[in-house]
């Protein structure tokens, strides 16, 4: 008698279960995802194209929307795992060849505020694959056909390194 009380109130309690975990936001399925960076079991943060960020916190996923950024497709983005507020995300604007880097360092903020640098400098206008950082000052972004910049001010100004290789 004992296992099928036991049983009627496992079989109950599932579906209690199952609405419980559905409650969460989740990432819409109408975007096309280029790249992912998760902090930790909790946190997290995507981009896209058309200008798509968003980021994961424990209560689910929130678009962060950025002014002046819809027409570029996202390529990658990147949170230093020490330091969850600073996040860097790298793209393309197909219609102009356009680089972009946009960084913040108040990434852990409700409303994280972004700067935008734009990178005409580069006339080959390769295309940002990818950014990665070591530290808050030293990054790296790779770009097509073998481009590698390096930036030692937390991405203000950035140099070509020659070689295409991480020194």
């Amino acid at each position: 008698m004992r296992y099928l009380i036991l049983t009627i109130l496992l079989y109950l309690a599932m579906p209690v279960y199952a609405q419980q975990t559905a409650a969460h936001k989740a990432l819409p399925d109408t975007t096309k995802f280029n790249s992912v960076c998760r902090v930790d079991s909790n946190n997290a943060w995507a981009v896209g194209d058309s200008g798509k960020i968003y980021r994961q916190t424990p209560s689910g996923w929130t678009q962060i929307t950025v002014e002046g950024i819809k027409d570029f497709k996202l390529n990658s983005v990147f949170v230093l795992k020490k330091r969850h507020e600073y996040v860097w995300a790298v793209g393309t604007d197909h219609n102009t060849g356009r680089n972009i880097l946009l960084k913040t360092n108040c990434g852990s903020a409700e409303k994280p505020r972004w700067k935008l640098i734009a990178d005409g400098s580069f006339a080959d206008r390769l295309e940002f694959t990818s950014v990665k950082f070591d530290n808050p000052f030293t990054g790296y972004i790779y770009g097509l056909n073998g481009l590698l910049l390096q930036s030692q001010d937390g991405g203000e100004t950035w140099m070509r390194v020659p070689g295409g290789r991480k020194p």
